[in-house]
């Protein structure tokens, strides 16, 4: 089995997949990939399954050294990759050589970058290999980590990709109404679709989303589902959207639900970033 190794491992990389599914009950975050269209077209590039873990990068790139030959692609944020110095191609089938070496460089666009790996491995926990702190040893990739690969098979797979130009920098992220959309006003509904949001404090649970003229609420639920995508309204009058790592119940109002779409858009939009939501 080849291996790749973490020389240095970035702002914040961790593996990802499509998700641990049928653990809600548990409490347990579905988690995956915060870009979801991203990863799968990362392990489309080189010949992977789409649920095959791939790595997720955010911000800033690790250092990664190859010891054998494999199929490298690298799709979502561009962080200006190299290879041995070199700058290589954004969603493009990449050959890798033995002891090749995986560097970034400045952020151009986007938040999150995936790399995939022909046959990459990890182990998984509860049918997934994403990490997460408290399910899986480590809930992100450290200095010195190895992860073990398939020796490449180049098959019959695309050797580029062509990405949705809508993913990156949107003005509006579409919703659809949440279970407690009929709570609020139409009045302020109507309020909250004509204002720009801004994004404050965000992570893999969530984002928070300033807005200047904030419905301040005094609504309470009983305690909830929720899941990734859903739009809460705060107790301050602005909004909390869910992400992966979401908890699985909560108990502020779920006015809106982001469509997956919009999720994978979210997901690539920084901070202080302006938006509005679009009602469909």
């Amino acid at each position: 089995m080849s291996k790749l190794t973490i020389i240095s491992p970035g702002a914040y990389t961790s593996i990802q997949d499509m998700g641990r599914f049928g653990y809600r009950h548990l409490g347990l975050p579905l988690s995956g990939a915060m870009d979801q269209q991203s990863a799968k077209l990362a392990n489309l590039l080189v010949n992977n399954a789409e649920h095959n873990p791939v790595i997720e990068v955010t911000m800033s790139g690790p250092k990664i050294q190859f010891d054998s030959p494999t199929l490298l692609a690298l799709t979502g944020a561009d962080i200006s990759p190299e290879i041995n110095g070199s700058l290589v191609r954004m969603n493009h089938k990449i050959e890798i050589s033995a002891n090749d070496i995986l560097t970034f460089g400045k952020l151009k666009y986007g938040v999150r970058c995936y790399i995939g790996v022909h046959g990459l491995k990890s182990e998984g926990v509860l049918n997934s290999t994403s990490q997460y702190e408290g399910i899986t040893p480590k809930g992100r990739i450290e200095k010195g980590d190895s992860l073990n690969f398939k020796k490449a098979n180049p098959g019959h797979s695309f050797t580029h990709v062509k990405t949705d130009s809508n993913l990156f920098g949107a003005a509006k992220l579409d919703v659809t109404p949440g279970p407690d959309f009929d709570l609020i006003p139409k009045k302020e509904i109507l309020r909250l679709l004509n204002q720009t949001f801004q994004i404050n404090e965000n992570n893999r649970m969530g984002y928070r989303l300033k807005c200047d003229q904030p419905f301040i609420n005094n609504l309470s639920i009983i305690t909830s589902n929720v899941i990734p995508g859903t739009i809460q309204l705060t107790p301050s009058g602005h909004l909390m959207a869910l992400m992966r790592d979401a908890q699985v119940t909560g108990g502020y109002p779920r006015i809106f639900q982001l469509t997956e779409n919009a999720i994978n858009q979210l997901a690539q939009l920084p901070s202080k970033h302006r938006f509005q939501l679009a009602l469909k």
